[in-house]
């Protein structure tokens, strides 16, 4: 494409990505995806795999604000779950 580098591609993350931040964080963590489908949440896990929590989203919301202060220091994944499959997975850090 004419005037397209790999700076300005849209990939599948930019549509059906996982957004995390602050990241490390000491207290609230914001959990975002463009996605606006009404069967959507987001799987928190501990690093050996076990889950802790599950988010689920509100309708026609696109962000989560979790109170992280539940979970003790360490590093943490996050799984968007779109429609029962799994569309993103991300790492974050509760410091």
């Amino acid at each position: 494409m004419v005037g397209m580098n790999e700076e300005n591609r849209i990939t599948k993350k930019d549509l059906f990505g996982l957004s995390i931040y602050p990241n490390p964080s000491q207290g609230e963590v914001t959990f975002s995806t463009k996605v606006l489908s009404d069967n959507r949440h987001i799987e928190i896990y501990n690093i050996s795999g076990v889950l802790i929590e599950k988010l689920e989203f509100q309708r026609n919301i696109n962000q989560i604000l979790f109170n992280s202060s539940c979970l003790h220091p360490g590093v943490y994944v996050a799984k968007l779950i779109i429609e029962g499959q799994t569309s993103d997975v991300t790492k974050f850090i509760i410091q």
